[in-house]
């Protein structure tokens, strides 16, 4: 591995060992310790009038390098994809090569990796992919380098990330799709809202803000997505009709909040012929939902549109039981006027500041004196945590619609 030049303080070094140990170590109260405060004070003088008490180090190890404190080995396991298709192909090797930030992003060694339907349709095929490719899409983790252009105080921080190549023991995400992690805050927690949870967050506060008065349609209410979904409506004060494909699900959802829950479903898999005219009856003088958050795709789209009220709106977020059929702009004016959008989480992560305040609402803030208390506290539904060399056995399970809930990966 090329030489590495790397600066670091005695007190970054300290935050970084701390960070390091075990959650439950380090802040069962959700504080730090007195003994951390006087470690970290004491330093803080004896630095004080120093230029910085920086030094530099040269890590030549064929095997590692070093980076503040950290070491950072070349190779690692990871969950890799040669070839298009089911569950099988899936590889989980090791030896791949541990990737390097670039500018204006951060290594993470991961402790989770979330699965997402994302995913499958990424291993499938349907969303197309430069091969071979690390799979997964979101993760959580520690800081351990940084690249150009990002503070060395970086280094140690505990993250939820989005980005490619989660499926594995090191990644590599750009800073505006990391957020920060307070101490009060499990790992495993932030992770398990990192997609999902900041999907439901744009989906009621961006594309159709929620509010009083409001009869929203969620679709797969049961599941990890739409449980969130139904928990942030409500949090805004919608009326929440839950639809979902099974009885347990539908309970979840009714447990979640939801005003209304409905199973979708038969006993065949079809969908239930009277759907369209139960959800209608639901709201007011028979008029239909002012949005429909669908993520189920081909089977319930057209559905979806025709439980709209006029002006209503059509988010069209998942293809679960497929891509959704072409709806032509006449069948939206024939509706009432309505539109359809069919967004992706990238777009509503512009930037820092963006991606901060939607971590933020979620998680609470980093540090400060409200550290650690979001503005909506929901509650994720796990499934499972399973070890990431399962990775095959979690995209089964999801593909045949056997959760309930967010499943892990442990790296």
């Amino acid at each position: 591995m090329a030489t590495l030049r790397l600066k670091t303080t005695l007190l970054e070094v300290i935050h970084v060992w701390r960070s390091s140990l075990p959650e439950k170590a380090v802040a069962r109260s959700g504080a730090p310790t007195k003994g951390w405060n006087t470690l970290i004070n004491r330093t803080q003088r004896r630095l004080k009038g120093t230029e910085g008490g920086l030094w530099t180090r040269q890590a030549r190890h064929s095997r590692c390098a070093v980076s503040g404190g950290f070491t950072v080995p070349n190779e690692m396991r990871a969950v890799r994809v040669h070839e298009v298709g089911d569950a099988s192909k899936l590889r989980y090797e090791h030896g791949v090569p541990v990737p390097g930030p670039g500018p204006g992003e951060l290594l993470v060694k991961n402790m989770f990796s979330g699965l997402n339907y994302h995913d499958t349709y990424t291993r499938s095929g349907l969303y197309p992919r430069p091969l071979p490719l690390t799979l997964g899409t979101e993760g959580g983790g520690t800081v351990v380098a940084v690249g150009e252009g990002v503070s060395d105080s970086r280094i140690g921080e505990r993250v939820a990330y989005l980005a490619e190549g989660s499926y594995a023991e090191y990644s590599v995400t750009p800073t505006h799709r990391a957020v920060r992690v307070p101490r009060v805050v499990s790992l495993r927690h932030a992770t398990c809202l990192m997609v999902q949870g900041l999907t439901a967050h744009y989906l009621t506060k961006s594309i159709f803000p929620l509010g009083p008065g409001d009869v929203c349609l969620v679709h797969a209410a049961g599941g990890g997505t739409g449980s969130l979904v139904v928990q942030m409506a409500k949090k805004l004060g919608a009326t929440v009709i839950a639809l979902s494909g099974s009885i347990a699900k539908a309970e979840s959802a009714k447990r979640h909040g939801a005003d209304h829950s409905l199973v979708y479903r038969d006993r065949d898999g079809g969908l239930v012929p009277w759907l369209v005219e139960e959800v209608r009856r639901l709201t007011p003088n028979g008029e239909g939902v002012h949005v429909a958050y669908d993520s189920v795709g081909k089977d319930t789209a057209l559905h979806s549109l025709a439980c709209l009220r006029p002006r209503g709106a059509l988010i069209l977020y998942g293809n679960a039981s497929g891509p959704p059929p072409d709806i032509a702009p006449l069948a939206l004016a024939e509706q009432g006027s309505c539109f359809m959008v069919r967004p992706k989480l990238h777009d509503y992560m512009e930037d820092e500041e963006e991606t901060a305040w939607r971590g933020a609402e979620l998680f609470g803030h980093p540090e400060g004196p409200h550290a650690g208390e979001p503005l909506h506290v929901l509650e994720p539904v796990l499934h499972a945590t399973m070890p990431l060399e399962r990775a095959a056995d979690g995209h089964r399970m999801i593909e045949a619609r056997k959760t309930m809930g967010k499943v892990l990966f442990e790296v």
